[in-house]
């Protein structure tokens, strides 16, 4: 299976993008910004085609099999400099921590009169995309590219 995430725009903290699985937009996607210099919690990954497993044993993994009864965090494989990094749920930038989260529909909201990129809907995004990501990963390799637009 073959996940294609483009991203889309880039704001000064925020880059949103979306999640296809083959022609079909499954989510949007929201990161952390581009760095020239790693920030940790606070640079996206690099472009590029990642190995994508289910990592069972983390807190994080105990968290959402208790809340959302899901079998272990969508995790990219051998990332550059980063470490543990996840397709997972949240709101803004504050939640990616170098991740990427996933969400329905995109609203902006207006903070000390800048406008803010949230996703709404993001659970739900994220427990469409996890069982089918489960499901691939019992009979393929399952991969996603991030393409810099």
């Amino acid at each position: 299976m073959e996940l294609i995430s483009p991203r889309r725009f880039d704001t000064h903290d925020t880059t949103l993008g979306e999640l296809f699985i083959g022609d079909y937009r499954q989510c949007l996607t929201l990161e952390d910004t581009h760095r020239h210099e790693k920030i940790p919690k606070k640079t996206r990954i690099g472009a590029g085609r990642y190995e994508i497993k289910l990592r069972k044993s983390s807190p994080m993994a105990k968290k959402y099999r208790d809340k959302y009864g899901t079998d272990g965090m969508i995790w990219l494989q051998n990332v550059p400099e980063f470490e543990h990094v996840y397709i997972h749920i949240g709101v803004d930038r504050k939640s990616t921590d170098g991740c990427i989260i996933v969400g329905n529909t995109l609203y902006m909201e207006t903070k000390n009169g800048v406008l803010v990129p949230r996703l709404w809907h993001s659970s739900k995004a994220y427990l469409d995309l996890h069982p089918k990501i489960v499901k691939a990963l019992k009979t393929e390799r399952v991969f996603i590219t991030i393409i810099d637009n």
